[in-house]
């Protein structure tokens, strides 16, 4: 399982593991205005050697859990400050992966 660190800055989280797949996306999605927070959940393997992917579930208002699949999958929630919302982030993803809302 080929994992990386990242913390600091708007990271929060017990851990600071992050898939690799996902290390390069949610470093850039850090320096983004409109992120308030990311908080980093929990990695399992998987046995997909496809592309990555990420899969958007709306928690709130302010608040989404991104699935991201490849190599591995994790689960990571990112937090929106008060004048960010998912159309934000949805045209952020679109630069870099596929992926799917709902």
């Amino acid at each position: 399982m080929a994992l990386k660190h990242i913390s600091g800055g708007k990271i929060s989280t017990k851990h600071t593991t992050i898939i690799t797949d996902a290390f390069k996306i949610i470093n850039k999605l850090t320096k983004k205005d409109f992120i308030k927070k990311i908080s980093l959940g929990y990695i399992k393997p998987n046995s997909s050697r496809g592309r990555l992917s990420a899969k958007i579930l709306p928690l709130g208002e302010n608040s989404v859990r991104l699935h991201f699949k490849g190599k591995n999958f994790q689960e990571i929630r990112v937090f929106f400050t008060s004048d960010g919302n998912i159309e934000q982030l949805t045209n952020f993803l679109k630069k870099y992966i596929d992926f799917e809302y709902g």
